[in-house]
């Protein structure tokens, strides 16, 4: 049977296509869809605001010297050969 033919069958019971699924859900599936719907949303949102008051201002220079220094190795040593870096 074709994917649309499933499709189609499975939404005829509901009435609407545009139901979906949803239609075909209890009061306690649509609650909980709801509830972990909320959830994240307050979850999202608080997240929004402590990156507005805590980081969204925090900027970080880069000096340019510096940069190229860590892009361009150094001929003839390698990133592995030299260890961990100490100046962290």
């Amino acid at each position: 049977m074709p994917l649309h033919n499933a499709i189609h069958k499975a939404n005829v019971g509901s009435g609407s296509a545009a139901k979906g699924a949803f239609g075909r859900m209890s009061l306690a599936d649509r609650r909980l869809v709801r509830h972990l719907v909320i959830a994240v949303l307050v979850k999202l949102a608080a997240l929004t605001a402590l990156w507005w008051w805590f980081v969204r201002d925090i900027a970080v220079s880069v000096d340019a010297d510096r940069a190229a220094i860590q892009m361009v190795p150094v001929a003839g040593s390698s990133r592995l050969s030299r260890g961990p870096s100490s100046d962290l």
